[in-house]
């Protein structure tokens, strides 16, 4: 641990997200408290699958929140302020990335890095939020059944400095949490909209229905896009309702 009292390092943990939800547990978190390691040995990604790192080559971290009069209606904008505050802080050094919605972070249609968001929700609002990221930034060889993973390192042709990246998305989330404290709403969900894959851009979506061909209009404030179909037709998916098929 470093004397930043915001800021814990350890070397290896099981995931950055179960540390910071022990420390709520026993009541010593803090707001915008960071957990970062060089290794998870049961690192966790979406829908309860598990995030590969090769050790101390990427960025992995979880980020603490502790919101005050945060509606739970408002959830989603907890997955817009980390999204938006990593490809702040990367925009300098990969001016196309992009964030395939809800919240992975992309470049030229590859998996660049993931956001794991923990809520704890009462009827007052937000209790607490953990957001685990993970992002490759000098790993240059993934697994065979990853189907589309890229690195810093790869795109850029050099070697990063992990914590200097890390420290640079980290002050970016805190400038990004200004705005939810602020309750600047509207304009975190524009810049978000704005900086999604597939925004007024026509590619190709899976639902249960089939495969059709539309672009992303608008966002929800909860969270579900709006596509408009290359035939004139729009409507409303949720995160378990459609999928972008990846080239």
């Amino acid at each position: 641990m470093t004397d930043w009292t915001d800021y814990i390092y350890l070397e290896q943990v099981s995931s950055t997200n179960d540390y910071a939800t022990e420390l709520l547990k026993s009541g010593k978190a803090k707001h915008l408290q960071a957990i970062r390691t060089d290794f998870q040995s049961a690192g966790k990604g979406q829908k309860g699958s598990s995030w590969e790192s090769e050790w101390g080559k990427n960025l992995l971290f979880s980020v603490i929140l502790l919101p005050e009069e945060l509606e739970a209606d408002k959830a989603f904008f907890i997955s817009v302020v980390a999204s938006l505050a990593i490809t702040d802080a990367l925009h300098p050094y990969v001016p196309d990335v992009k964030i395939k919605w809800p919240n992975d972070i992309y470049y030229s249609n590859r998996k660049l890095g993931g956001i794991l968001i923990e809520n704890s929700i009462s009827h007052n609002g937000i209790l607490s939020s953990v957001i685990g990221i993970g992002l490759n930034i000098n790993q240059s060889s993934f697994p065979a059944y990853l189907p589309n993973p890229v690195s810093l390192a790869q795109i850029s042709g050099k070697t990063w400095q992990v914590e200097t990246i890390f420290h640079s998305i980290y002050q970016s989330f805190k400038k990004r949490v200004e705005y939810l404290e602020k309750k600047m709403f509207a304009a975190l969900k524009e810049e978000y909209t704005a900086r999604l894959l597939g925004y007024n851009e026509f590619l190709n979506y899976f639902t249960d229905g089939g495969i059709f061909r539309a672009r992303i209009i608008d966002v929800r404030e909860s969270g579900e896009i709006i596509l408009e179909q290359d035939n004139g037709k729009t409507g409303k998916f949720g995160f378990k309702e459609v999928r972008l098929l990846e080239t």
